[in-house]
């Protein structure tokens, strides 16, 4: 591939990212007008208060973890020619899990505690992932449905769990039970949510696994 295909290519994925951001915008722009306010003060509200100021920008960085990581994990199967939709069960799989064992070892220093739980996590989310990747190797089952259907099924069990199972029942809420601070990551700022492990925080960034 030469300069000018290199760059073609670029520009039209560069364009393929950028109009779907701006048909979003549009589509919100509609609901906001409809909900009789303004979509410029509201726009500008969301990115100065996210993006344009220095607690903005690390409690951006907080909640976007999630976003990052499961980015990362499907642009592997995707790499990979395989579709995989399953990745929202999977990270609440993980979650769960995490957030379940993060009161149970409790007791555990924090420099054990959270590598072992960030271990934990990703043993379950190749737990769940494996299931549609053995159907599809011994039955050929589209992956991608598998793996979209199996998200229901997850989000309903552990619905389930939380409601009933592990249900902490000190909680005014359901929930599971608190997860210790041994299991949090320290913050690098007091004054910011940002951890040092904020592109993995989505697997402790709750006090409980709450709320379904």
């Amino acid at each position: 591939m030469d300069r000018k295909e290199k760059l073609n290519s670029l520009k039209y994925s560069i364009i393929n990212s950028i109009i779907p951001i701006l048909i979003a915008f549009g589509i919100g722009a509609i609901a906001i007008i409809l909900a009789k306010e303004n979509p410029l003060s509201a726009y500008g509200t969301l990115f100065y208060r996210s993006l344009f100021n220095i607690k903005g920008i690390f409690n951006t960085l907080h909640f976007a973890g999630p976003l990052i990581l499961t980015g990362l994990a499907i642009a592997i199967s995707f790499k990979a020619g395989l579709f995989n939709m399953g990745i929202e069960g999977q990270l609440l799989s993980a979650g769960f899990v995490v957030a379940v064992m993060g009161n149970v070892w409790g007791e555990l220093p924090k420099t054990v505690l959270v590598p072992l739980l960030l271990v934990v996590g990703v043993l379950v989310g190749v737990i769940v992932a494996i299931i549609p990747t053995m159907l599809k190797a011994f039955y050929n089952v589209n992956e991608m449905v598998v793996t979209l259907l199996l998200n229901y099924a997850i989000i309903h069990i552990l619905q389930y769990l939380t409601e009933n199972t592990f249900r902490d029942p000190t909680s005014g809420y359901v929930s599971t039970p608190r997860i210790s601070s041994n299991a949090i990551p320290s913050r690098i700022f007091e004054d910011y949510r940002l951890t040092t492990f904020f592109n993995t925080k989505n697997f402790f960034k709750c006090d409980s696994f709450k709320d379904l």
